[in-house]
């Protein structure tokens, strides 16, 4: 259970991301967690990433987008949400609620 409060921790595009939220390495020094992330899962970020930016409208506001915890999404983290497809699916959602208004 405690492993699905998580955030993710990778790079996204070029973009660190420390336990769901971006962070950058020159003014946010990065320290390891004792567990690395499992290699195998390796969903594609691609798809939200481009939405996000499309929605949002700005690459850098989509990154801090992804890495904040959203109320439709339980105060989950977006980017927290892709490993899965049912999750990955409710991340789209928003993002299109988003882009009609509607949240």
């Amino acid at each position: 259970m405690i492993e699905d409060l998580r955030g993710y921790c990778g790079a996204v595009d070029g973009v660190e991301i420390l336990g769901g939220l971006a962070v950058d390495g020159v003014d946010h020094p990065v320290t390891p967690f004792s567990q690395a992330p499992p290699k195998s899962i390796e969903p594609d970020l691609t798809p939200v990433i481009q939405r996000a930016i499309e929605v949002i409208g700005d690459r850098d506001a989509a990154m801090r987008w992804l890495g904040t915890p959203v109320r439709a999404l339980d105060y989950a983290t977006p980017i927290s949400c892709v490993h899965d497809p049912i999750s990955r699916q409710q991340v789209l959602s928003v993002l299109t609620q988003l882009e009609h208004g509607v949240l």
